[in-house]
């Protein structure tokens, strides 16, 4: 069976998260795909505000053949349960598509809910399923047969990403979002062996990188249309230098000008020197978010990081040293993790002026070594089954403990994270308004207290309340 019209959903993870920044780059990747090969969307991303009623109006209206949905491990009961809402009143087939099918296959065709389930990259797996090609043969695709589950062969992963066409959000409702920013894709996979990383499930270990001339396309196309602002989402953007250095000649070459670029998701130490953070910061980059995990060496070891201490600590110095929004991630408990090597991480967390450190909580994920590690050792406190559908990294519960840190030093180790945090969010505000004397003081202590900490990415998803605190920020940080 052919299907013309494809409504996206993109699930609301229902609360914690804040009001999004800018568009899904996954879902505008897969859904620019369709429509370059002539294949209707429309798109309803209910993380802007949209409830069930706005998911049935949009299906009467629309009238898709076929629902794409995002799905998540986080939440990923309140996704079903979407799911299941739609099925009882709509005769339409459900695709679902994202992490948790990646992770769990088979294990993601809960209910007879999904028709089709999709792994790994979606673009060329989800068109084939349009276009009605036979379902056995379709490649990285889990469907029912005879009332069971069944999971076709992968297919290798789409090594020209030039190929592909970017996204151009062209159903995406883009002046809704919290800021005037694109996420950019610029590559995808990472060679890295992080015991605690389910990437191999998704992307891959092989780093397939976009040209530099393909990804100042994709920035031109939107610099043309008034956007300055840019977020590079890759796992392992500084994987190649010359890459990078090619992409900031190119950038200057066109004279893309005031342009604010960012990395905030994650960087590694070991990819980075003065000269190419300097060239970076030239053309725009001021943000940068250190993939750190633990500043104590036997830990990097441990967890097969990649990286050193001395690598670590020489790359956030010289980012800060040249002016860099720095944001430094944190994981806190990890198998032969000690407090002695967790308040080194504190102690280093608090040695440069960064904008902020967060010590997240650890999260086991099949299909990893260290979910395998904790596994066999019975190591768990809560059911993966719960844990995964409940807990995110900020949420201070833990969720297994070793012979090295057993629950009552998890539970410090985590409380203590959250108060540096805090404190060095503090001391960055206060900075940041210092113009404004005690009035900038007083605003730094409210923004920075435990309530408005844990609740400012709730009150954002209040849409006049999120617009007017991008205006008094944007004011603020202008006095």
């Amino acid at each position: 069976m052919r299907y013309n019209k494809v409504l996206f959903i993109i699930p609301n993870l229902k609360g914690f998260y804040g009001w999004p920044s800018y568009p899904h780059p996954g879902v505008g990747y897969v859904s620019a795909y369709l429509e370059a090969h002539e294949i209707e969307y429309d798109v309803l991303d209910m993380n802007l505000g949209y409830q069930m009623p706005d998911v049935k109006r949009k299906i009467q209206s629309f009238k898709p053949e076929l629902i794409a949905m995002t799905l998540y491990t986080y939440k990923n009961s309140h996704t079903y349960g979407l799911m299941a809402q739609i099925k009882k009143e709509f005769d339409i087939p459900i695709a679902a598509g994202g992490p948790h099918v990646s992770l769990f296959k088979t294990g993601a065709m809960k209910g007879n809910l999904i028709d089709f389930a999709i792994k790994n990259e979606g673009e060329e797996v989800l068109l084939a399923v349009c276009r009605g090609d036979k379902i056995e043969e379709i490649p990285n695709l889990i469907y029912f047969r005879d009332g069971s589950p069944e999971e076709n062969p992968n297919r290798p992963f789409n090594e020209n990403l030039d190929e592909l066409p970017f996204p151009r959000y062209s159903q995406f409702e883009l002046t809704k979002y919290g800021a005037k920013e694109i996420g950019i894709v610029s590559s995808r996979g990472c060679p890295y062996n992080c015991i605690y990383c389910p990437i191999v499930t998704t992307m891959g270990r092989n780093f397939r990188p976009r040209s530099p001339e393909n990804v100042l396309t994709e920035l031109t196309y939107w610099y043309e249309k008034g956007y300055r602002s840019f977020e590079f989402v890759d796992d392992a953007f500084l994987q190649d230098n010359d890459r990078v250095y090619q992409i900031c000649n190119l950038i200057e070459k066109e004279k893309l000008e005031n342009l604010s670029l960012g990395c905030s998701q994650g960087i590694r130490a070991n990819k980075i020197n003065r000269p190419l953070l300097s060239r970076m910061r030239e053309v725009g980059f001021n943000c940068l978010g250190f993939g750190i995990e633990s500043a104590s060496n036997r830990i990097l070891k441990t967890i097969k990081k990649g990286q050193n201490f001395r690598q670590i600590d020489e790359g956030v110095k010289i980012a800060c040293e040249l002016g860099y929004d720095v944001r430094l991630f944190f994981m806190v408990g990890f198998p032969g993790e000690t407090m002695e090597d967790v308040e080194k991480s504190f102690q280093f967390a608090l040695k440069y002026p960064v904008t902020c450190a967060n010590f997240y909580n650890i999260i086991p994920y099949p299909g990893t070594e260290l979910f395998d590690h904790i596994k066999q050792n019975n190591l768990f406190l809560v059911k993966p089954d719960i844990y995964l559908n409940e807990v995110i990294t900020r949420i201070r519960k833990p969720l297994f403990e070793t012979p090295s840190m057993p629950l009552a030093e998890r539970k410090k180790a985590l409380k203590k994270g959250y108060k540096i945090s805090r404190q060095i969010s503090q001391r960055h505000r206060k900075e940041q308004y210092k113009k404004l004397g005690t009035f900038g003081n007083i605003l730094a202590k409210l923004l920075s207290s435990s309530v408005i900490y844990q609740r400012i990415g709730r009150l954002k998803q209040i849409d006049m309340i999120n617009s007017l605190w991008r205006k008094v920020i944007r004011k603020v940080k202008k006095t």
